[in-house]
């Protein structure tokens, strides 16, 4: 949508906008790269609903931690607690 690299840029509704864009136009499914799902459970929650409503076929959520602190060359992981939380 931005033709830049995935940086976490766009906000889910605007993910949300663009996988209703792609259903209406085609009935294949759709994998959604849904980022770290937009925070913690329960916005994961949302995200999976949203997307869901729109059109999604189905989608990743990663266990990264976002957003990354300044200077961080490493990528961290979320907490085991967490990411079970989200996968729940």
């Amino acid at each position: 949508m931005l033709g830049e690299p995935d940086i976490t840029l766009i906000a889910l509704t605007e993910l949300a906008e663009q996988m209703r864009r792609m259903s209406r136009a085609a009935a294949l499914p759709v994998l959604v790269d849904a980022d770290h799902g937009y925070g913690n459970a329960l916005n994961v929650r949302r995200t999976v609903q949203e997307l869901e409503a729109a059109g999604a076929g189905g989608l990743t959520i990663e266990d990264t931690l976002l957003p990354q602190g300044f200077g961080q060359a490493r990528t961290q992981l979320i907490s085991l607690e967490e990411g079970v939380g989200k996968k729940k």
